[in-house]
């Protein structure tokens, strides 16, 4: 339930992408990409993400969801694991 509240009302919560994935994880996410050939993001890392609210702007963006880049919330959430427990 908890989860859910946040995701429908994030309020305060709701940051900026890159307060949750720091520009230094970006550079080794790109250091990666750079890697295995693909290309450099960082303009539109810069440009279109990096600056969005991670839930209303990012988490339940319509395109980004429709070309699979980030599944909508309720796929993510639908079903949580508790260690010992049967359910």
């Amino acid at each position: 339930v908890g989860v859910q509240f946040f995701l429908e009302e994030p309020g305060k919560n709701d940051v900026a992408v890159m307060d949750v994935f720091s520009p230094q994880k970006f550079e080794e996410l790109k250091t990666l990409m750079t890697e295995v050939g693909w290309p450099d993001v960082s303009d539109y890392w810069e440009a279109e993400l990096k600056h969005r609210k991670i839930v209303s702007e990012f988490m339940k963006d319509p395109l980004l969801g429709s070309k699979r880049l980030i599944s909508m919330p309720d796929r993510v959430t639908n079903t949580i694991n508790v260690v010992d427990s049967d359910e």
